[in-house]
């Protein structure tokens, strides 16, 4: 699958894995803004974390096993096996992290589901800037 990321639609094709992650964001601060006050509430945002990064690693996947590159003019996004082992990396590490979390969340009794937010969004910050070459 060659991507030529001059035209927008090859351009969206490769920016897919930060294209799952931005709407889970997005969904995560809506369920964070009406359920924050228990420990469920809490574990639910931990989940829907957990789904965004899933299907930003599923995008991944799928990117990579149509063996997408990048043609044409030297690109600002990268487009290669090294980007897909650091987005497996990246999102991986977060998944194990959230994971890790909910108990401790739970036994320090935390009440804070922002934690997954910022989790969420410091990982598509970290998946976004290793895509420059």
């Amino acid at each position: 699958m060659s991507l030529d990321l001059a035209n927008s639609r090859d351009l969206l094709w490769a920016l897919l894995p930060e294209l799952a992650l931005t709407p889970a964001g997005m969904v995560l601060l809506l369920v964070i803004a009406w359920r924050h006050r228990t420990a469920a509430d809490v574990r639910l945002a931990g989940w829907v974390t957990l789904a965004g990064l899933a299907a930003a690693g599923g995008a991944a996947w799928w990117l990579w096993w149509r063996t997408a590159r990048a043609i044409g003019a030297p690109a600002m996004i990268a487009v290669d096996d090294f980007r897909f082992v650091t987005d497996w990396l990246l999102l991986g590490t977060a998944g194990l992290t959230v994971l890790v979390s909910f108990d401790y969340l739970e036994r320090e009794r935390l009440l804070v589901p922002e934690y997954f937010a910022l989790l969420l969004f410091a990982t598509l910050g970290m998946d976004a800037h290793g895509r420059g070459r």
